[in-house]
């Protein structure tokens, strides 16, 4: 079983950032153990080499692109431990993973400890700890491979550079005002997609509104505590940006399903009301991955009710698994639910989160939203206003219903330009009853 290889579209941890397929070389004397992780690779979509031999690995390893390579530490040829010595000696690149068993622990260690193994794998092996390795290993190989292609590209940059500076002062400043013309370009370029960006995404949070008025509320007020919530964490740059994205987003597989999936807590719905609800996150990925610059948010979409234990879905990450985007996601979604759709307390919410830390949430999360929630300011006043009196920025103190009992807006929703010509149009149909209580902030 030499070359056993399928090649099939990335899933998972199977591609480099890049997006190129990786490979996996397996090396084992036993064919059966070949076989099942044969299997299990394929199916996470990596390019998979198996072969029983120590000495027809050497070849494959310099033959192929191998990232990642697991052998096992007892063969009747060369141990383990010899062949990945050999192989970082061939090709130090590749990231070198122990297959062994209790028994041979110690040879295990010794290995890492002397930097020729990254991780081992006691027999017999939990598939997801096994995937999540694998996907570890493969993002070392990635990472020290795209390190040394950047630092090609800069000392080609520099050295073009340095040629560039022999050359004549006139060339030199020609040059320089077609670069800093280019740069201009660009920059105005990136400012107009930024716009787009963004523009996009409202948009999307408005199609939420109009589908159902909590549902849109619930994504603005969410974006805010997320970002907030992941700037005290440390996130920062477009790391940052994604947070706040793939929050505002994060239920917008939720259109089209029924409304009291929506408007009902998830442990009170039935059990097909369940399976909708279960289903909203990777429904809302597929619809986001079309769009290529959502790609990214999508992924913590998919992954915002996956729980730390592993016990969530549609995945059931581990912990260590889930993006932690997708974490505070998942925290800051709750507290709002249970603030906003069941009137619980912000002081009673947290100590029901922390009761959840360490199962649902992570600790860490529940930790920093503690400290956040807090420290944001209360409402100086509220105040009634006459719809005519309503400005974007505002924040609802209450329900909006019309005279007929109509649900319009929720509670604590900022309003903005479409929701306030929305509530106008609607008060000509069926006018809102009395003024809209607002809060003054300072």
């Amino acid at each position: 079983m030499t070359d056993q290889v399928m090649e099939t579209p990335p899933r998972g941890g199977a591609a480099a950032p890049g997006g190129n397929v990786q490979t996996v070389l397996l090396v084992d004397d036993e064919e059966n153990i070949l076989k099942a992780l044969n299997r299990l690779l394929r199916r996470e979509g990596y390019r998979v080499l198996a072969t029983t031999s120590p000495m027809e690995a050497m070849d494959l390893v310099l033959e192929h692109p191998v990232a990642v390579v697991i052998s096992d530490q007892r063969m009747p040829e060369v141990s383990g431990t010899e062949l990945l010595a050999a192989i970082k000696e061939a090709a130090p690149d590749v990231v070198r993973v122990m297959l062994t068993g209790y028994a041979d622990m110690e040879a295990a260690m010794d290995a890492i400890n002397k930097g020729e193994v990254f991780r081992f794998i006691t027999k017999p092996w939990q598939e997801s700890d096994l995937v999540a390795t694998v996907r570890q290993a493969a993002l070392q190989h990635f990472l020290v491979t795209e390190n040394r292609r950047l630092l090609q590209v800069t000392e080609e940059q520099n050295q073009r550079l340095q040629e560039l500076n022999a050359r004549l002062e006139e060339k030199v400043l020609e040059r320089t005002r077609e670069l800093e013309d280019r740069h201009r370009e660009l920059q105005e370029l990136h400012a107009r997609l930024q716009t787009n960006f963004r523009d996009t995404v409202r948009v999307f949070v408005e199609i939420m509104e109009l589908y159902d008025p909590f549902l849109g509320g619930h994504a603005n007020r969410v974006a805010a505590l997320a970002r907030r919530l992941a700037e005290r964490m440390g996130i920062e740059g477009v790391d940052l940006d994604l947070v706040e994205i793939g929050a505002a987003l994060h239920d917008i597989g939720l259109i089209g399903a029924p409304k009291e999936v929506v408007k009902v807590p998830a442990d009170r719905l039935t059990p097909a009301q369940q399976e909708i609800y279960r289903g909203h996150p990777a429904l809302g990925q597929r619809l986001l991955k079309k769009i290529e610059f959502l790609r990214q948010a999508a992924l913590l979409v998919r992954s915002h009710h996956e729980r730390f234990d592993g016990q969530g879905f549609p995945d059931g990450l581990p912990g260590v698994a889930i993006p932690v985007g997708a974490m505070i996601t998942h925290a800051a979604s709750y507290l709002d639910g249970l603030v906003h759709r069941e009137g619980v307390a912000p002081a009673k919410a947290l100590e029901r989160m922390s009761g959840l830390a360490g199962t649902v949430f992570d600790p860490e999360v529940v930790r920093v939203l503690a400290e956040l929630v807090p420290a944001q300011a209360p409402p100086r006043k509220v105040v009634a206003l006459p719809l005519e009196e309503l400005e974007p920025g505002m924040r609802l103190a209450a329900d909006i219903k019309t005279a007929s009992g109509r649900f319009l807006v929720p509670r604590g929703t900022r309003l903005n330009e479409v929701q306030i010509m929305r509530l106008r149009n609607f008060h000509q149909v069926d006018p809102i009853a009395g003024r809209v209580r607002v809060s003054l902030e300072d």
